[in-house]
């Protein structure tokens, strides 16, 4: 195991507890003088690199680049007014990852990781995979908590009479991706 030195910020915590449900922490890494965070490189850079005191930070970055996720977003076809958008979380070779992951999700007009929408869908904007930690504004932007494989799956549904268009937003780990363009015709 190798301990990389990092500045840490205050936070919250999500962690599950022994009957699987997920459980809001305060992160207290951020009262220590000098905070240390143990990262287990374990399958992640060779043994023998560690002997011959040979990481790089190619290997390093790569090493930490695999445990923090990234976020693969699908838009489905349309049924009855809804389109359901899937969010899976990733390691960087692109493998589902498994666990409970806390993504911030808004719905918006263009596809540069704006603001939320001005005219969010009639109906509804939830998902039907993975369970609702907040809604910061209804119909247009929530967090979730995933499900146990990592997988959030958001249920846009959109029964005004006008055809509209958003895009998915998700923030993970302080990085935004944007999903295909989510078009609800009527």
């Amino acid at each position: 195991m190798s301990i990389i030195s990092a500045t840490v910020t205050r936070g919250i915590t999500y962690v599950e507890d022994s009957l699987g449900r997920v459980l809001q922490t305060k992160d207290r890494l951020h009262q220590l003088g000098k905070p240390t965070v143990n990262v287990t490189l374990t399958n992640l850079i060779a043994t023998e690199d560690l002997k011959a005191n040979s990481v790089t930070s190619a290997k390093l970055s790569a090493a930490v680049q695999a445990l923090i996720g990234k976020v693969k977003i699908s838009v489905g076809l349309e049924a009855s007014d809804a389109i359901l958008v899937t969010a899976q979380v990733q390691d960087a070779n692109d493998a589902d990852l498994s666990g409970y992951f806390l993504l911030d999700c808004w719905l918006s007009d263009t596809a540069v990781g704006s603001a939320p929408t001005g005219t969010p869908p009639e109906t509804s904007f939830t998902p039907t995979t993975g369970t609702i930690q907040q809604t910061v504004t209804a119909k247009k932007h929530i967090k979730v908590i995933t499900n146990s494989t990592g997988k959030a799956i958001l249920n846009v549904n959109n029964t005004s009479g006008v055809t509209d268009s958003w895009y998915l937003n998700v923030n993970i780990s302080g990085k935004v991706y944007i999903g295909a363009i989510i078009t609800i015709a009527i």
